[in-house]
């Protein structure tokens, strides 16, 4: 049983899911580390007003911290568009089976 892929939680099922499903959960639940650089940007006054209430807010630390946290998002949920494109390339679109396996095994887990 491995947590990456949330086997822990649908442990019946695991072992049934196509090697690839599995690959794609632990991609979600992949966190990569990074360097910093220090860097000047320029913004819309409307877009740095957004950032600065989000801080003001406590939903981030920082103008920099907002800013890491989008771009990580959106580059994220692009390398996952081209990994799925990949995978249904390679092995066909999955089974209804299948997306209702991956919904539970991503779903939050329950803290206790």
């Amino acid at each position: 049983m491995c947590s990456a892929c949330a086997c822990d939680t649908v442990p019946q099922l695991a072992q049934y899911r196509p090697a690839w499903l599995v690959m794609l959960i632990r991609t979600l639940r992949y966190d990569r580390g990074m360097t910093r650089s220090k860097i000047a940007i320029s913004l819309p006054n409307d877009q740095l007003a957004r950032v600065h209430r989000e801080v003001r807010a406590g939903r981030a630390d920082s103008v920099s911290g907002y800013i890491a946290r989008v771009l990580a998002e959106h580059e994220r949920r692009e390398s996952l568009r081209v990994l799925l494109h990949d995978l249904i390339k390679q092995y066909g679109e999955p089974e209804v089976e299948d997306i209702k396996w991956a919904k539970r095994a991503l779903a939050p887990r329950r803290q206790g």
